[in-house]
């Protein structure tokens, strides 16, 4: 999950701070939500999925769908 957060953030061409203020949180808790050192909270992985529009199982690296609607 953690290395599909930096993909997306790459991807989009926004910087750790620009998805740290999206969030609602500091940049020092998104670094360590992409490096894998901080658990996400689903609150938190309901923001990072309406932010990117993707599912939350596009986040968690279970399906590389973007879409729970996608085929």
């Amino acid at each position: 999950m953690y290395q599909r957060l930096k993909e997306m953030r790459l991807e989009h061409g926004l910087t750790e701070r620009e998805v740290a203020d999206a969030l609602g949180c500091t940049i020092q808790t998104y670094q360590k939500y992409e490096s894998g050192k901080k658990e996400i909270f689903s609150n938190t992985l309901l923001k990072l999925c309406n932010f990117y529009q993707v599912s939350a199982d596009y986040l968690l690296d279970l399906t590389d769908s973007l879409s729970p609607y996608s085929k």
